[in-house]
């Protein structure tokens, strides 16, 4: 496997689109023998410390985005401690009978932050990963491209076949309209 720096990993991150993804990838299987070592310590089951795993990752990268890294330690000791605390609110939620594991979203542009305003809890971030399974691989898609990997809208084009970035962009809007509409059938808004 390859190695990466720690900055190298943060400029993958930042860059966003093919880095983030490629990167993303990378750290899934870099880090793994700590997602073993945290499981056993902590007795998750298969299905727990797999969420654990990914949500740390996630936060790694959200972290990263939005300059909460400040480099005094080196990254995998930082993800080792957000890995460790994912792991005992995993513990705290399975324990208390919920089932879904934290998760935060992407950090949205401030023309795009509107159209999330009316989301002001926090544990409200956790239900549209599973909300967003609903809407079909089309919006599915679009939407972590666009929102988790940061992928430009001329990308997101090339990647899923559109005629163009306007099309996308429609398509983008769309699908948030649908995940609101979603968010609130649910009940979880």
């Amino acid at each position: 496997m390859e190695n990466y720096t720690d900055q190298e990993i943060i400029q993958a991150i930042r860059k966003g689109g093919k880095s983030r993804e490629q990167i993303t990838h990378y750290l899934l299987k870099k880090w793994n023998g700590y997602n073993h070592k945290l499981a056993a310590k902590y007795h998750l089951n298969p299905a727990h410390q797999k969420d654990a795993y990914t949500d740390a990752i996630i936060k790694l990268i959200t972290q990263i985005d939005q300059g909460s890294f400040k480099g005094n330690s080196a990254l995998s000791t930082y993800f080792y401690s957000i890995f460790n605390n994912v792991c005992v609110d995993v513990l705290r939620s399975s324990s208390s009978n919920k089932n879904r594991p934290t998760e935060e979203v992407h950090e949205w542009t401030s023309v795009e932050k509107e159209a999330f305003n009316w989301i002001g809890q926090k544990d409200l971030l956790t239900n549209i990963k599973y909300v967003i399974q609903e809407m079909g691989a089309s919006c599915k898609n679009i939407l972590l491209d666009w929102g988790f990997n940061g992928y430009t809208m001329k990308e997101i084009v090339q990647r899923r076949q559109l005629s163009s970035a306007e099309s996308a962009r429609s398509m983008k809007y769309k699908c948030l309209k649908k995940l609101k509409a979603l968010l609130i059938k649910n009940d979880i808004v």
